[in-house]
């Protein structure tokens, strides 16, 4: 399996003592844990903070750095970052309100850390269902986003998606993707005979970023002629919905991989045989299935890349989605924090994390 090892850096397949576990129980080892990392558990005070101690059985005497790690929880985005602007901590992700200040002021600009996330945020499509089984229908929703707007909605926290792959998965390579093109979108509605556009229904969950994303494309769709309803439901019946051939129309959702391959993309989404778990627009095409079964076994990264590359290319043809933007993760840093990347996938490493006196 040429996934195996990346398999095995997913949580659930994280080492765990088999004794400690029996001594404490399964339900009370999230109090207790022990594992194998840089860190040891040291406190946890429920709702406020989380310790952790250097591991001196690590086994890299060198590492970590740090003596320990206190982790600030249950506090909002907007007091982290006053917690931060007092001295009182030494790393805080920046609030969305906050973002565009903070990266035009000099005194924060050294000490920003942001890195686009493996993540893809998207409309689906849903191909079993009129008028979005016919391909230049789905091209037109392509055309008619403006893209731009969506990243300045978040905040500029951001790239615009030309592709279903984040830019830093392995393996991605440029696609241009749909350009936003109202008139041409319009022409590929008189295309499939609908040259007095129609009505749909866009499920997205209720929450306000959501919402306001899903007015501006709105906006952007009642240009063509789409009048496009909005129903906001909670994430829970919207993840049931979506996975019913014949009930959701249109979609807001994103998905971040669970390990840096193409495959947790392409396959896992629009591969014809993953309709029954997380194909949810149930998009078909079996040669786009026959690339992906060529590539999915393959060791040899080159072939193996150009195989999902050549897929993805059918599938932005095919226009299943309407990838949107790849959100980027942002957080700044105190003057003494060095050697802290941020990480596309994993929560961050902190064992090479050292302070300047």
């Amino acid at each position: 399996d040429p996934l195996f090892l990346h398999k095995l850096t997913m949580p659930f397949a994280a080492v765990v003592d088999r004794e400690a576990v029996e001594r404490v129980g399964d339900e009370d080892f999230a109090r207790h844990p022990v594992g194998t990392g840089a860190f040891v558990f040291a406190e946890w005070v429920y709702g406020q903070r989380l310790r952790l101690a250097r591991n001196p059985d690590y086994f890299r005497p060198d590492l970590p750095y740090l003596d320990g790690i206190e982790l600030t929880i249950g506090v909002s985005p907007q007091l982290a970052w006053l917690k931060y602007q007092r001295g009182e901590i030494d790393l805080a992700g920046i609030p969305s309100a906050e973002f565009q200040r903070v990266l035009a002021d000099a005194r924060y600009r050294s000490l920003i850390l942001s890195r686009t996330t493996l993540r893809t945020q998207y409309l689906g499509l849903n191909c079993a269902l009129a008028p979005f089984d016919r391909v230049p229908v789905r091209q037109a929703m392509n055309l008619a986003i403006d893209k731009q707007r969506l990243i300045e909605l978040i905040d500029g926290e951001g790239v615009i998606a030309n592709g279903i792959l984040p830019p830093d998965m392995p393996g991605a390579e440029p696609i241009p993707g749909f350009p936003h093109d109202p008139a041409l979108a319009r022409q590929r509605l008189r295309e499939a005979g609908l040259e007095h556009g129609f009505a749909t229904t866009l499920w997205a969950t209720r929450d306000e970023g959501s919402m306001r994303l899903a007015q501006s494309m709105q906006q952007d769709l009642r240009q063509i002629g789409i009048t496009l309803a909005l129903k906001p439901v909670d994430f829970p019946a919207l993840i049931e919905a979506v996975r019913h051939p014949g009930v959701v129309p249109v979609f807001l959702l994103g998905w971040e991989a669970d390990f840096p391959d193409p495959s947790n993309f392409l396959t896992v989404l629009l591969h014809s045989r993953s309709r029954d778990t997380n194909n949810n627009t149930f998009y078909a095409n079996p040669q786009v299935d026959r690339l992906l079964d060529a590539a999915e076994p393959l060791l040899y990264l080159p072939r193996r890349f150009a195989l999902f590359h050549e897929a993805e290319v059918l599938m932005m043809r095919d226009a299943p989605w309407v990838p949107l933007f790849h959100p980027a993760g942002s957080a700044v840093r105190h003057p003494r924090v060095r050697g802290y990347e941020l990480h596309p996938l994993r929560p961050s490493r902190v064992e090479r994390v050292w302070l300047a006196w």
